[in-house]
């Protein structure tokens, strides 16, 4: 019957198969229990059995899904309280009908961790299959048919690529990089103005913090000092060269991060000349 069509019968006749074990927030059963799914409404009273048991990862998003079920009047069944928990996995001896059914000339497992298929090659070789006919294929791995006859050809670039609106070819793992310990750690920018002629301070250097905070009002005192005291070691030719001082001032404002903040933020030194 159609989903339109449930209304017409009474619930305690009605069984309903649906995705979303796994709490998948697009999944049916998701919306279903966010009371969002038009055409399916759960009713107090009705019972919901989730027959697979939480992949690692996926707990917060499965008890999420089971608690809004419950809220909507739900009696919900799981492995944690109820023998419901089906594999989704075939057996070994599955395996092997799936084989001699199909006969295949090749075989290349694609599901699976590396030990996985390791197991399958040797349930494969004890039917008789040889080592050439058995692929053990990874991400980026090209599995060449030609003639009949299968082979491995040169592996090509493969993995996760994010996308950004005016980014071609996607963002640079360098920069994905950067993103993420800004994300984790903050970012501290230095504003140094210097004299052109002499290298002096021209004013106390300041500093821009994103992601933390001073722990308290003596920290920017002592890191503005840690700078004053880098610049004043320095031979005049150094203080002329204003990569180079960025690069000392980076090093010293990050150990003084770790020092006195028990953080790592990213370190950016802007030097002004006037």
């Amino acid at each position: 019957m159609s989903a339109k069509q449930i209304d017409e019968y009474p619930h305690e006749q009605i069984l309903v198969l649906t995705t979303g074990s796994q709490g998948e927030p697009l999944s049916a059963l998701s919306q279903i229990a966010a009371d969002e799914y038009p055409r399916l409404k759960i009713t107090p009273g009705d019972t919901v059995i989730l027959s697979a048991t939480p992949i690692p990862g996926n707990e917060s998003l499965v008890w999420r899904t089971v608690n809004r079920l419950v809220r909507l009047g739900a009696k919900v069944y799981h492995d944690g309280i109820a023998p419901v928990h089906v594999s989704g996995h075939a057996s070994q001896e599955e395996l092997k009908l799936m084989i001699s059914l199909l006969k295949p000339r090749y075989l290349a497992p694609v599901h699976g961790e590396p030990r996985h298929q390791a197991a399958y090659f040797e349930l494969a070789r004890q039917m008789g299959y040889r080592d050439e006919q058995l692929f053990l294929l990874e991400n980026g791995s090209v599995l060449r048919i030609e003639n009949g006859v299968a082979s491995l050809a040169e592996k090509v670039p493969a993995g996760r690529l994010l996308i950004e609106e005016g980014v071609e070819g996607g963002v640079p793992e360098s920069l994905i990089r950067d993103r993420r310990h800004i994300a984790q750690e903050g970012i501290l920018v230095a504003l140094i103005t210097v004299r052109a002629q002499t290298g002096d301070l021209v004013d106390d250097p300041q500093f821009i913090l994103r992601g933390f905070e001073w722990q308290n009002e003596i920290q920017p005192e002592l890191a503005r000092a840690a700078v004053q005291e880098t610049l004043g070691k320095m031979a005049p030719a150094e203080i002329s060269d204003w990569d180079n001082i960025r690069e000392e001032l980076t090093m010293v404002l990050r150990r003084f991060c770790r020092k006195h903040l028990s953080r790592r933020p990213m370190v950016v030194v802007v030097v002004t000349e006037v």
